[in-house]
């Protein structure tokens, strides 16, 4: 459920421009940092409410971890930052969508 409300809160991402889109740390690895990213736009979001459902998804994660006992890889997971994508029939008028950089595309957990 906490995790739906942050995909709720990113909705389709559209963008027109690289400019508009934003990646963001998600959820919480046993042994430190994020456990992945997802892309999001700064277009018909509101940013403070995306960052308070986040925390509390990675804070609600943390926790079952810890008092559950939970292992996990131990790799940092780098920021991919995000781009606009658009497709290549789209004329200059139809928006495009945020998503992952450095290839990694849209993040599964969307």
């Amino acid at each position: 459920m906490l995790l739906e409300k942050v995909n709720r809160q990113i909705g389709r991402a559209q963008c027109s421009d690289d400019a508009q889109c934003r990646s963001l740390a998600l959820g919480a690895r046993a042994c430190g940092g994020p456990e992945a990213y997802v892309a999001w736009s700064v277009l018909g979001t509101d940013a403070a409410a995306l960052k308070r459902a986040a925390d509390r998804y990675t804070q609600w994660q943390a926790q079952a971890q810890r008092s559950g006992g939970a292992h996990s890889i131990c790799m940092v997971e780098v920021d991919p930052g995000a781009v606009c994508v658009r497709p290549a029939s789209a004329t200059r008028a139809q928006l495009g969508q945020c998503v992952l950089g450095g290839g990694a595309g849209r993040d599964a957990s969307r």
